[in-house]
């Protein structure tokens, strides 16, 4: 008897699960980066080599009505989770590992949308992302990618939208058993030509278990705004800081250019600058980032991609190290 019903409820559970599927808007969508060329770290007795960095994403939403549901799952070649073969031995920098997973729900009822799950404050990331490729795992090898402020965790989002400027204004939170993030980020589109971002975030550090601790806080800001100055040109300005609890500081800015109908693709050319200060107002690391990026498309949402990046690195009083990458990849979307 108990087996009849197991089985009853199972068939029940597959036709509402495949008639819901059947009247809800599914998407699936895939995207890959992948990127290969000679880096030279700039340190002495360095020898210059190749490498390649790669991304790729699979997502999955869908929904009927006002929810919607959002499933997505990262590779990259960069992961911090280790990995070790059968042996012991340590093989995770020549393996993509599955380490970030994303699920939400968001519930959107006119301007008003409520996002419950993995939510993030992607107002954060510099337009001059990446040197203009399409993945963040490029930082290893000296591209500029900047998110000041970015978090991506479990939480809850409220934004509302803002028909004047063509955007969103959002409030993240996450809250965790060690104390509570939140951010207020902004995004939207002015005259139909200048595009913006501004964010600021605040970090929390609370021991709950501990009502006699003191709570820090960190902060982090920043500002940008990017120019369409035709339909095949823009330029892009930004500025980020960041500040701790005990008042160290950096601070970053970035600029980049874009033109496309360069020969048979768009030329993306970017300097970046980093700065840091001690707690006691020492100052730390100068940094510069250059990079050009020349991509041609091949289809549509298929592109090729040649690269240049470098990254000087100055210590205060000290002599400045320049690693460089240099090489090409593709991009594909579907």
């Amino acid at each position: 008897m108990l087996k009849k019903i197991m089985k009853a409820a199972l068939a029940a559970s597959l036709v509402f699960g495949m008639s819901s599927v059947a009247t809800a808007e599914t998407k699936v969508s895939t995207d890959v980066h992948a990127y290969y060329g000679q880096y030279n770290s700039g340190a002495d007795g360095y020898t210059a080599h190749f490498i390649n960095a790669t991304e790729a994403h699979v997502s999955l939403s869908g929904g009927d009505g006002p929810i919607k549901g959002f499933m997505q799952v990262e590779a990259r070649s960069d992961a911090a989770t280790q990995k070790v073969d059968s042996t012991g031995t340590d093989i995770t920098s020549s393996k993509n590992n599955l380490n970030n997973a994303q699920l939400a729900v968001t519930y959107t009822t006119g301007a008003l949308s409520v996002k419950v799950g993995t939510v993030s404050n992607g107002a954060t990331c510099f337009y001059a992302l990446s040197n203009g490729l399409g993945t963040t795992t490029t930082a290893s090898y000296g591209t500029y990618v900047k998110c000041v402020g970015y978090h991506e965790a479990d939480g809850i989002q409220v934004g509302f939208m803002l028909p004047a400027i063509s955007g969103q204004v959002q409030l993240s939170i996450w809250p965790s058993t060690g104390g509570q993030d939140m951010a207020v980020s902004a995004a939207g589109l002015v005259a139909g030509m200048v595009q913006f971002k501004l964010n600021s975030t605040t970090e929390t550090t609370d021991d709950y278990g501990d009502s006699t601790d003191t709570a820090t806080t960190d902060s982090a800001l920043n500002v940008g705004v990017k120019v369409l100055l035709s339909k095949a040109m823009n330029i892009s300005l930004e500025t980020g800081s960041t500040k701790t609890d005990a008042g160290a500081k950096t601070a970053t800015n970035g600029l980049q250019f874009a033109m496309a109908g360069v020969g048979p693709g768009e030329i993306v050319v970017t300097y970046g600058m980093d700065s840091e200060e001690d707690a006691a107002g020492n100052a730390g690391d100068a940094v510069t980032y250059t990079g050009l990026t020349y991509r041609i498309g091949m289809g549509k949402g298929v592109s090729a991609d040649f690269f240049y990046a470098s990254k000087g690195t100055t210590p205060d009083g000290g002599d400045t190290t320049t690693s460089s990458w240099i090489g090409g990849g593709l991009e594909a979307a579907f």
